[in-house]
């Protein structure tokens, strides 16, 4: 089973109840990288951590993938498909980078730069984030 049902779909909506769309997705990734802390003692886990540093390009690549993850949510009314899809890809690219070279992947760095990028235009250019949708509220509460 994957985990956006519990972080998508239980935690964002308890979270947006009190925060606003971004916060609550900064916090949940921050909450959804010490909730995965503990694997990088595990040897098994094939997650970057050759140094300290794959610690924080981790907090990075969650915290950037929940505001990615909670834009697709919002924007669908709600709907988990998408996140779990868009979960999965980030998981099965890294899956298929290791794959397809033979080796593990050795940083987790490009991943989390990348969805900075995609995070930092959700976050400001598209609706379902937390500006478009304080735009979208306000707009709704001068017309009523």
């Amino acid at each position: 089973m994957q985990e956006e049902p519990g972080w998508r779909g239980v935690a964002l909506p308890h979270l947006q109840r009190r925060l606003h769309p971004l916060p609550a997705a900064l916090l949940l990734g921050v909450v959804h990288c010490f909730w995965h802390a503990l694997l990088f003692l595990i040897r098994e886990w094939d997650t970057a951590r050759s140094d300290p540093g794959q610690l924080l390009a981790y907090l990075v690549l969650t915290v950037s993938l929940s505001v990615v993850l909670s834009w697709l949510t919002n924007g669908s009314g709600g709907s988990l498909l998408l996140a779990i899809l868009g979960h999965n890809s980030v998981n099965w690219a890294l899956f298929a980078v290791a794959t397809l070279t033979g080796h593990p992947v050795a940083t987790t760095w490009p991943a989390a730069l990348g969805l900075t990028l995609l995070a930092v235009v959700a976050a400001r250019f598209l609706p379902g984030t937390a500006s478009a949708t304080s735009t979208d509220s306000r707009s709704e509460t001068k017309q009523a």
